[in-house]
């Protein structure tokens, strides 16, 4: 029976992989792979199954290193103020009816009843830490609700819900625009697909 290899070891301890550390993370050379793969597609001696698996591996490699560096930049913003954190636990749901009363206990009870209503047909169970309405009052017009929740788990599984109930997560200015803009170019383009696979129909 062959003896097993030892782990290896760093000044006494178990030697353990470390993303920031590791070689093999930043010694990809996009400019030297790029060089070698011209230089396997140019070669006439390399079967085109080898070429095309190694055009996919490098498309792939490629994509992953977009996607890690776009999660790093994202991991690097760390939330520092105390608003910040309160929104990494915090939803905002529309549609609940403002209650049409003066006493301020009784219009808070009330959005903490019907809150508390939603969080059951969903089914996220927990106790609520504050809600709140956003904006001024409107004549006519129900204002969104802010819950703040007990953690961030319970946010998601709110967020997650696909149950006829509009809830989002809790999101700043520069957020909320950047969302608006990609739902209105996702719009647009499947108008223009749309409007593309028509024009084909048609043309047939």
């Amino acid at each position: 029976m062959p003896a097993s290899v030892p782990a290896a070891r760093s000044k006494g301890g178990v030697k353990r992989f470390c993303p920031a550390n590791s070689p093999s993370s930043p010694s990809i050379d996009p400019v030297r792979l790029t060089d070698a793969l011209k230089e396997v597609n140019e070669s006439p001696a390399v079967p085109a199954c080898v070429k095309n698996a190694s055009n996919s591996l490098v498309d792939e490699l490629t994509s992953l290193k977009r996607e890690r560096d776009k999660l790093l930049g994202i991991a690097a913003v760390q939330p520092t103020d105390e608003r910040d954190l309160e929104r990494l636990r915090s939803v905002v749901i529309s549609g609940i009816p403002e209650l049409d009363s003066t006493d301020i206990e009784s219009r808070v009870r009330y959005d903490f009843f019907s809150v508390g209503n939603v969080l059951f047909h969903i089914e996220v169970e927990c106790l609520l830490v504050t809600v709140y309405r956003l904006g001024r009052p409107i004549i006519g017009n129900s204002r969104l609700l802010e819950v703040v929740l007990p953690s961030s788990r319970f946010q998601r599984l709110a967020v997650n819900c696909q149950r006829g109930v509009y809830i989002r997560e809790s999101l700043s200015q520069e957020e909320r625009v950047r969302r608006r803009e990609a739902y209105r170019s996702l719009i647009v383009n499947s108008f223009q697909n749309v409007m593309l696979n028509t024009s084909s129909v048609q043309g047939n």
